[in-house]
């Protein structure tokens, strides 16, 4: 399952200022930081550039899988009766994404914690009109 065009297309056109060569660097950093396991699973990315770079090399993968899980986990319950999904830790929304594809909610609350990550999930996904943004770290909520 591809990303859908729009999608792409919106990706295409931030990275235009950008090179390859930068974007390739700034994702070997983040695999070196993910294969280093010295994070403990935790990545944080803060720069538009990092974001971008996660976003162009993990998004299509990301979404993909998440819209195929989605697909079998619907087969086993009445997707009618669900109105609301919360989405915790969003990324750049590909979780977001499939559901608002798959399902027909009144409203996706998306918790995510890093600016960036919101900033371009709301570039991304604006023409979405219902999805709530929360700006926080779903690990450290009651």
């Amino acid at each position: 399952m591809n990303l859908p065009l729009d999608i792409q297309e919106k990706l295409k056109e931030i990275s235009t200022n950008i090179s390859i060569n930068q974007l390739r660097d700034i994702f070997e950093m983040i695999s070196s930081m993910y294969l280093s396991n010295t994070s403990n699973g935790e990545i944080s990315l803060k720069s538009k550039k990092a974001v971008l770079a996660y976003s162009l090399s993990r998004m299509p993968a990301t979404y993909s899988a998440f819209y195929q899980a989605l697909i079998y986990s619907l087969a086993f319950i009445n997707k009618q009766d669900i109105k609301s999904v919360i989405s915790l830790g969003s990324g750049t929304g590909s979780d977001v994404l499939a559901i608002s594809n798959l399902l027909n909610v009144n409203k996706i609350f998306s918790i995510e914690k890093e600016d960036e990550m919101i900033s371009l999930m709301r570039y991304l996904l604006s023409e979405y009109q219902n999805i709530e943004y929360i700006k926080d770290d779903f690990t450290k909520l009651d």
